[in-house]
């Protein structure tokens, strides 16, 4: 079982976490569904994969209650985290509202990780981190972490609240998204933990066919699946930890078991190796923009700058 020091807060959690991403609103899934997504967090919980990652926009909140209904009896066991999204007009009442909703929602009374969920260059975080952190003092907020921050951007954060430890930064990463996560991995200035969502790539795994022959190999060679032999690479990383979402039972019990796979140095150096920097060139018109059932993508600038629901 992988426990790793979680950035620099002093604390070891579990290697890798659990997503709930796709749990939808209220009504969106039958109640036999959901009742499936919380038995499989509670198994993984059972199985030691004790990092739960959530976030208040998830189902407009549903995800929330249903990770409060999952930890019920086992909350002491588990490193939870949430996130939420400031815009620039919040006001001290809006922000002690969401932070207050998502412990409401949650069933607990502090949350290990609460994280700024997307930047947002119009909000001012010295005014939101100064409501947090009294929040923090009081117990109810352990560790501050951010989300889809650049390495720029993290920097601009870090001169703007100077007195504000920012414990990890969640980005997109795997066998095929790798820029971001590699600048931060070598990065001087963020020491913080680095939490890997997608990191099996949307259930794709690998980014290219030569990444697909080598994971094959190797997962003849220890005996496991191609997924667990990614997340194991993950994990070999200093700060990584990946959050893998999982509905079945089998893919539970697949993930936990990846956290007792140690791959050796030579194997680790192979699939870094084909962690390359290979550029697709795609057609404007071929890219086709889904959006959520909760969220239509943006078509203009003036839709993403004004990030309008």
């Amino acid at each position: 079982m992988q426990y790793k020091p979680f950035g620099e807060t002093g604390v070891r959690i579990a290697g890798i976490g659990q997503g709930t991403t796709g749990m939808g609103t209220k009504h969106l899934f039958p109640n036999e569904y959901i009742q499936k997504r919380i038995h499989a967090l509670k198994l993984g919980i059972d199985l030691g994969m004790t990092f739960v990652d959530t976030a208040s926009l998830y189902g407009n909140g549903f995800s929330e209650e249903v990770v409060g209904i999952a930890l019920k009896g086992v909350r002491h066991k588990c490193f939870l985290a949430t996130k939420f999204y400031p815009h620039e007009k919040m006001n001290s009442q809006d922000i002690r509202q969401a932070l207050e909703g998502s412990l409401e929602r949650l069933q607990t009374d502090w949350i290990d990780l609460y994280q700024i969920h997307w930047p947002n260059h119009r909000v001012k975080y010295q005014s939101v981190f100064e409501v947090l952190d009294k929040y923090r003092m009081g117990g109810a907020i352990r560790f501050f972490g951010i989300c889809n921050f650049t390495p720029q951007e993290t920097s601009a954060l870090s001169k703007c609240i100077p007195d504000i430890s920012i414990a990890s930064n969640e980005i997109e990463l795997n066998l095929q998204a790798r820029l971001m996560g590699n600048e931060f991995l070598h990065s001087h200035d963020f020491k913080g933990a680095l939490l890997a969502y997608s990191p099996l790539n949307q259930g794709r795994i690998v980014g290219t066919e030569a990444q697909a022959r080598l994971i094959r190999t190797l997962g003849e060679k220890y005996r496991v699946t191609p997924s667990q032999v990614v997340l194991a690479w993950l994990l070999s990383l200093e700060r990584v930890f990946p959050i893998v979402k999982a509905a079945t039972q089998r893919h539970i019990k697949n993930n936990a078991e990846a956290m007792h796979l140690v791959l050796s140095p030579e194997d680790i150096q192979q699939i870094s190796n084909s962690w390359g920097d290979e550029i697709f060139e795609a057609k404007p018109e071929r890219i086709k923009l889904r959006g959520t059932p909760q969220r239509k993508p943006y078509l203009t600038e003036e839709e993403a700058i004004e990030n309008s629901p």
